[in-house]
């Protein structure tokens, strides 16, 4: 969702470990996790919620690339 690699993963860890004191670290990847859950959840109900409303109404959204394939005339 957020392309989160190794590498900004670490760095958020380091960051942690500068700012919070070592027993607070479990809780707050905790409550990072569920946070991060949370938002993961809700992203997946908007897209769902739209591809209902699409089917719902014979809408179908369209792919930019595919716009410009239709105004070319490929």
């Amino acid at each position: 969702m957020f392309g989160l690699g190794i590498v900004e993963i670490l760095i958020i860890v380091l960051v942690a470990m500068v700012f919070l004191k070592p027993e607070d670290l479990p809780g707050a990847f905790r409550k990072l996790g569920k946070f991060y859950a949370q938002l993961t959840q809700m992203k997946n109900s908007v897209v769902n919620s739209i591809k209902e409303i699409e089917v719902e109404s014979n809408v179908r959204t369209v792919d930019p690339s595919e716009e410009g394939e239709k105004e070319s005339g490929k």
